[in-house]
């Protein structure tokens, strides 16, 4: 019998709730910088795409529900909904209506190690995303948000004297000021590329995938467009921290978090049942045995 996840109500809170505090960590770099018109970009979910209904427990008020499937049997969101697929701004096939498109898509692979990122979205472990939903920086998610704006992995090279930052893998848990330069370089270049004066107007989250495919379960969040706030007042900080995140040697890392790499400072031990395995010099994993 095939592994299949449901998705409650109170997860689907949570799951939206700490999306958009992720991005938060990126979009403030742009706040009130180089005349940035919006104080505020929301990451909303608008749909959820899972292979059978009866995976998403509560009520479905707020969001669409596909249950198409891919090519390989994954479910997915219809490409005529997509923001990668239009970049004209035709939406005229989206049978949900143009203003329940999505930009971005957060697809939780079950047993994935490490993530994906792709100009369409992200692609995460499943157990690694929701067992740091209240952690304050999600640093692979951080990390794969890094791609869909153009930000490289820097795998084979660095800047001299720059060794530490999140789109260097595994070398920092949260975005630091190179990484938020980089950002911003990237939005400057691409803004005379833009056939819009402005940004658009709505906030992106759109659906969410909860499925397995073949012996794994996947469970896909889609962006649609952030929705803005026109700016007028100072920007706010964005909401951080719900729980902190422990770094001293004595305490276990949980399934799929960082155990090591180079300067790292936190755990090093694995909680029962999962092993320490390094990824890279910069990176090491607990991951289940």
């Amino acid at each position: 019998m095939k592994e299949r996840a449901s998705i409650t109500e109170a997860e689907r809170t949570k799951i939206a709730s700490a999306y958009n505090a992720q991005y938060q960590k990126w979009f403030k770099w742009l706040y009130s910088y180089n005349g940035f018109p919006y104080d505020e970009l929301k990451v909303n979910i608008v749909a959820y795409a899972v292979k059978d209904k009866s995976q998403f427990q509560g009520s479905t008020a707020g969001y669409e529900v596909y249950t198409e499937l891919d090519a390989d049997g994954v479910p997915m969101c219809p490409v005529a909904c997509a923001r990668d697929a239009h970049l004209d701004g035709d939406y005229s096939g989206c049978k949900a209506s143009a203003d329940r498109h999505y930009d971005h898509s957060l697809w939780l692979k079950s047993g994935l190690e490490g993530g994906f990122g792709h100009n369409c979205g992200q692609e995460v472990g499943r157990e690694y995303f929701m067992n740091n939903l209240d952690s304050d920086s999600i640093h692979i998610l951080l990390h794969e948000m890094g791609h869909p704006f153009a930000l490289d992995d820097f795998y084979c090279w660095t800047l001299p004297g720059i060794t530490k930052f999140i789109m260097l893998a595994g070398a920092s848990m949260e975005i630091t000021d190179f990484d938020g330069w980089m950002y911003r370089n990237w939005c400057t270049d691409a803004a005379p590329a833009s056939s819009e004066s402005n940004p658009t107007t709505k906030t992106a989250a759109s659906a969410t995938k909860t499925t397995t495919p073949k012996t794994t379960t996947t469970t896909r969040t889609i962006v649609s467009k952030p929705v803005s706030t026109k700016k007028a007042t100072a920007t706010k900080a964005p909401a951080t921290q719900a729980t902190s995140i422990e770094t001293t040697a004595s305490a276990e890392v949980a399934a799929w978090g960082q155990c090591g790499g180079s300067n790292w400072t936190g755990a090093t031990k694995c909680t029962s049942g999962a092993r320490c395995v390094k990824r890279n010099d910069n990176y090491s994993q607990c991951v289940t045995n």
